[in-house]
C-alpha cells in the first residue's frame, strides 16, 4: 500500500525553479541560433493532449519534428497527462534523443524482441477477471510493447537532464482516486485566500504528489 503525501504551495520549490534557471540559459542560447534576440528567456510550454496509444505516437511525433527544426530546444516546460505521458516517460528514458526512440519503435515486435505468446498468455488470465474487456486484449497484445522502457523506470532517473537545463522541464498530470477530503478542503482554502478569478487566479497554486513504495 502507498503513502500518500501531497504538498501545497502558493509557490514553486527550490529545486524547480533552479531547474527552470538553468533551462534559461539553454532556450536563451537556441533562440539566438534561430536568429530570435532574446536577452531573458520566455517561458515556453507545450501540452501533450490524451488518447492512449494514439496520443503517444502524436506527441512523439511532435516532438520529433521540434527536434529537427530546433525549437525543442526553446521549450521551458513539457506537460503531458494520459497517452501523451507516455511519450514524454520514452523522450527522458532516452534522453531526449528522437533518433533513438523512432528506430527503437521499429522493431519492438520483431520476433526476438517479442513473445506473441507471453503476451496471450497473460490476456488469458485477465479474461478470468470480471471487468475484462477488449480494452485488455489491445493493452497485452500492443500497449505493453510499445510502452515497455518506461514500465521498470522511475521518475528520479530523468533529474539528471532535468536540474541541469539539458531537457525541459516535465510535467506529468495524473488523478489520484483516492483523494482524501482534506487534500480537497486545502485546496479550497488555497483557491480562497489567492482569489479565484482575481489578479492572481490559480496561477499560484502549485501541487506536488507522490506516492511512496
Amino acid at each position: 500500500m502507498g503513502i500518500h503525501r501531497v504538498r501545497i504551495t502558493p509557490e514553486l520549490q527550490k529545486e524547480e525553479k533552479e531547474a527552470v534557471d538553468n533551462r534559461k540559459l539553454q532556450v536563451v542560447m537556441s533562440l539566438n541560433k534561430l536568429g530570435i534576440k532574446a536577452d531573458e528567456a520566455p517561458v515556453i510550454a507545450v501540452l501533450g493532449s490524451g488518447g492512449g496509444l494514439r496520443a503517444h505516437f502524436a506527441c512523439l511525433g511532435v516532438l520529433s519534428e521540434m527536434k529537427k527544426h530546433g525549437l525543442l530546444d526553446v521549450i521551458t516546460y513539457l506537460a503531458g497527462v494520459s497517452g501523451s505521458t507516455w511519450a514524454l516517460s520514452s523522450f527522458y528514458t532516452n534522453s531526449g534523443n528522437m533518433e533513438h526512440i523512432e528506430a527503437d519503435l521499429e522493431h519492438r515486435f520483431d520476433p526476438e524482441n517479442w513473445s506473441i505468446w507471453d503476451s496471450l498468455q497473460k490476456t488469458i488470465e485477465a479474461a478470468s477477471l470480471e471487468n475484462y474487456s477488449l480494452t485488455d486484449f489491445w493493452a497485452y497484445i500492443v500497449v505493453s510493447r510499445q510502452t515497455r522502457e518506461f514500465q521498470d523506470s522511475l521518475l528520479s532517473s530523468i533529474k539528471k537532464h532535468v536540474e541541469k537545463g539539458t531537457l525541459p522541464y516535465p510535467i506529468f498530470a495524473a488523478i489520484d482516486n483516492d483523494l482524501h477530503p482534506v487534500w480537497k478542503d486545502h485546496k479550497t482554502r488555497s483557491k480562497q485566500k489567492l482569489g479565484v478569478g482575481g489578479s492572481n487566479g490559480l496561477k499560484g497554486i502549485h501541487y506536488n504528489a507522490r506516492m511512496c513504495h
